[in-house]
């Protein structure tokens, strides 16, 4: 499972350009090789990535996602006796390739989930390459302030 948060601006109400930050506090995955060793990953990265609204139906939205990063991999291989073997950091460059569905619930927050395929680079970190599911929440910063203020307005008119 990877974490992630990000910021981002928005065009037109269908293009979204992103900036973030994504990773595992913990250490993730068993990959186990032919000589029966356990290489385990924790990875951070930053990100850049897009989203395009190809197809809007009042709150509903189908979303293509395309995003590509760059960081490190801190793995650790163990043996199946528990045993560290080896460790160290790798560079890796995520890109994501995806389809998201999204739900407007208020005007300033967004149900988001969706899938994709993960391919990262280079070759050495391909085992991390794989499917996605992505569950998450988007908040438009501006309409969620401008709500926030003025419920505050009106419950000073209110007293």
């Amino acid at each position: 499972m990877i974490y992630g948060g990000y910021i981002g601006v928005g065009f037109d109400d269908k293009i979204r350009i992103k900036l973030g930050i994504s990773g595992t506090p913990f250490e993730r995955g068993e990959l186990i090789d032919d000589f029966g060793i356990i290489k385990r990953n924790r990875l951070i990265f930053i990100n850049l990535g897009e989203e395009y609204d190809f197809l809007i139906i009042n709150r509903f939205r189908v979303t293509t996602y395309l995003q590509t990063g760059i960081g490190f991999n801190y793995y650790r291989k163990i043996n199946t006796f528990q045993v560290f073997v080896d460790g160290g950091r790798e560079l890796i460059i995520p890109i994501e390739l995806g389809l998201n569905f999204n739900y407007d619930i208020l005007p300033w927050l967004r149900l988001k989930t969706g899938g994709g395929w993960r391919f990262v680079f280079p070759e050495y970190s391909s085992e991390l390459s794989g499917y996605y599911i992505k569950i998450g929440a988007s908040l438009k910063t501006k309409l969620f302030l401008e709500f926030y203020r003025e419920r505050r307005e009106s419950r000073k008119k209110d007293i």
